[in-house]
């Protein structure tokens, strides 16, 4: 189960309200005036089930919400609200797509600090040259175990796929370095 935060600007705030309310999910809408630098709008925080994200997110955004809304989408641990259980009954047969948002955090996520990731070449190369030196295939696998180079060919995949050019090129680059 997910708990989201989403801030929308005033425009769009009856049309998120819509949506939320054809789900029957229970909501808070918290106003907020705004300052100098931002316009006035409303966080719509609100539980729901991990298999209904990317359908509430396709409304959602139909409804005119853009990506760049403050959107924060969390693990909820427990949640008793008045239609929860209802909804969460009518998802539970549904095999869990995971919306795109929540794919490009995870993808994010499975990203190597750059230092780490070269030491963890360099480590797996030596446990590697090590493993053929004493004719041990265990030991060689044991070093494609901790070698990086899977995370950011997944990584470049997935930015390929989402069209997030920079984790493309970066993790391409990382490839590219980790055969030197």
């Amino acid at each position: 189960m997910r708990q989201v935060n989403l801030r929308v600007y005033e425009e769009v705030q009856d049309d998120v309200e819509a949506v939320l309310e054809e789900h029957d999910l229970d909501y808070l809408a918290i106003r907020d005036d705004g300052d100098e630098d931002e316009d006035p709008g409303t966080l719509f925080m609100f539980p729901l089930p991990s298999e209904a994200v990317s359908d509430v997110f396709h409304d959602l955004t139909d409804a005119g919400v853009s990506d760049e809304a403050y959107n924060v989408l969390a693990k909820a641990e427990h949640v008793e609200t008045p239609n929860y259980e209802q909804i969460r009954k009518e998802y539970s047969n549904e095999l869990r797509a995971l919306s795109r948002r929540e794919l490009h955090s995870k993808v994010l996520g499975m990203q190597w600090p750059r230092l780490t990731y070269y030491i963890g070449t360099i480590l797996s190369v030596v446990v590697a040259t090590a493993g053929l030196l004493v004719d041990s295939p265990a030991v060689v696998i044991g070093a494609m175990v901790i070698a990086p180079q899977v995370s950011s060919a997944l990584t470049m995949t997935a930015g390929f796929i989402h069209g997030d050019w920079d984790l493309f090129t970066g993790s391409a680059r990382r490839q590219a370095l980790g055969l030197l």
